[in-house]
């Protein structure tokens, strides 16, 4: 849910992986528009995945990531996840999919009821798109993916991958430390890594869970983590204390 500059707190858009966007206005009434914000077909980026070159697979034997595991999913056209970025000038959407695809949308450009076309591929990832994480004050986007890799992208310079961060295990979730100018990643493995933001180089890894890492949230000290089982995990990033949190009947 992404609420525009230029709504006034009156509205928002809310996202969904039926692929509408809808608008959804307050005011003498409720008003909801749909935008149809399907993903391109295969001649819709033939050109952008020529120029591009063949896709490099990273991690080919990981049990989520084989061209054998991949060619059973169903689920390659889906939207995963979307994120929002906004500077001065620009309102923009990402949209992550099964396959690997992550589609930029320009938010004032989009006009209900009719199908919209993205401003940009960006073209990299060979498997499912985790999470899309926009950081504005940095200008970069972030992307975790099911081929055991995070992507650091130039907001500056979009469609243009800055820097690709290699794991063993895929990569599920990321949130950014502005203040300890760190990254840290949620993984499958059931680890978190903290990553020196400046040098990319991993500064500490520890045990989160005990199950894939499916969410995480900031704040200040805090690193608070979700997964597969019904616990909330909080984790004080100066003292290393944890704190348990249950009530919840599934992940």
């Amino acid at each position: 849910v992404f609420t525009p500059d230029s709504f006034s707190g009156q509205g928002c858009i809310s996202c969904s992986a039926d692929h509408n966007v809808r608008i959804i206005k307050l005011g003498k009434g409720k008003r909801i528009d749909d935008i149809l914000t399907e993903k391109p077909t295969e001649d819709d980026l033939y050109h952008f995945k020529e120029a591009y070159g063949e896709l490099e697979n990273f991690c080919p034997d990981h049990p989520l990531n084989t061209q054998q595991y991949k060619k059973k999913l169903q689920n390659l056209d889906d939207v995963t996840c979307f994120c929002f970025f906004t500077d001065q000038f620009r309102q923009l959407m990402f949209s992550g999919y099964g396959d690997g695809l992550i589609c930029v949308w320009d938010v004032n450009s989009l006009q209900p009821s009719e199908d919209s076309i993205p401003s940009l591929p960006l073209l990299g990832h060979t498997n499912k798109i985790n999470h899309l994480e926009a950081v504005e004050p940095l200008g970069k986007l972030f992307s975790c993916s099911n081929d055991c890799t995070m992507r650091q992208w130039s907001m500056d310079n979009l469609g243009v991958c800055e820097r690709i961060f290699k794991f063993t295990d895929p990569t599920n979730v990321c949130k950014m430390h502005l203040e300890k100018n760190m990254i840290f990643v949620g993984c499958w493995d059931r680890m978190v890594r903290a990553i020196e933001f400046e040098t990319g180089v991993v500064d500490r890894a520890f045990l989160a869970a005990n199950s894939a890492i499916k969410s995480m949230h900031l704040h200040e000290s805090w690193l608070f983590t979700g997964s597969c089982e019904s616990q909330i995990r909080a984790f004080n990033l100066d003292s290393g204390d944890c704190k348990e949190y249950e009530g919840h009947e599934s992940w």
